[in-house]
């Protein structure tokens, strides 16, 4: 496990080193932003899962949901949105008021504001919850639920290399896990960080 880790860190670190000029790539930014996200986390995430034999594919709660499980992921989303917008105003409050504005991403085409969908939102909630939520939750398992769930959170915030960030990713973490191990499947995280 802490291989897989390390490898998706290293691999986001170096991902970070590319540096893109507004309006430098076109449509072509998109795919490379795709094609990172698929190298850091699931080719190291399906190699992990290759070392440890076909049976541990199993473990990883990448099992349909029902509609039971659909219905827990309302709640829990308005949660990790509830608790997020407390971090962010407790981060604001902290810093004596200073927030760092949004990106404007007005006059965009249609097919833009589609790829940035599946780019920005769609991509990342598959990958990483994939990794975070399939492979370390059930990989820290045997060592009880507290464990799982700290552990899975702890890393997942650590992988966006923010400290002002960390509880936003942290919290985000431990209410994803807790729907992971509740449905019994890792998928209604993945709309939940998608949302």
């Amino acid at each position: 496990m802490p291989l897989l880790v390390l490898a998706t860190y290293i691999l986001t670190s170096l991902s970070g080193l590319m540096t893109i000029e507004d309006g430098q790539f076109g449509a072509e930014i998109f795919f490379a932003v795709f094609v990172l996200q698929i190298i850091t986390f699931v080719l190291p995430g399906l190699f992990y899962c290759r070392l440890n034999g076909a049976d541990y594919i199993e473990k990883l709660n990448l099992k349909p949901f029902g509609i039971r499980s659909l219905l827990f992921v309302i709640p829990s989303s308005v949660l990790l949105f509830l608790s997020s917008a407390l971090i962010r105003l407790l981060g604001i409050y902290a810093s004596n008021g200073q927030y760092m504005p949004t990106v404007s991403v007005g006059g965009i085409s249609t097919a833009d504001a589609v790829f940035i969908l599946l780019v920005y939102c769609v991509c990342p909630a598959l990958c990483e919850e994939f990794v975070f939520r399939g492979i370390v939750l059930s990989s820290y398992r045997r060592y009880g639920i507290f464990c799982s769930i700290t552990m899975s959170s702890a890393l997942f915030a650590m992988l966006h290399f923010s400290i002002t960030d960390f509880p936003l990713y942290f919290i985000s973490g431990v209410i994803l896990a807790s729907v992971a191990l509740i449905t019994k499947s890792v998928f209604p995280c993945m709309i939940i960080h998608f949302l």
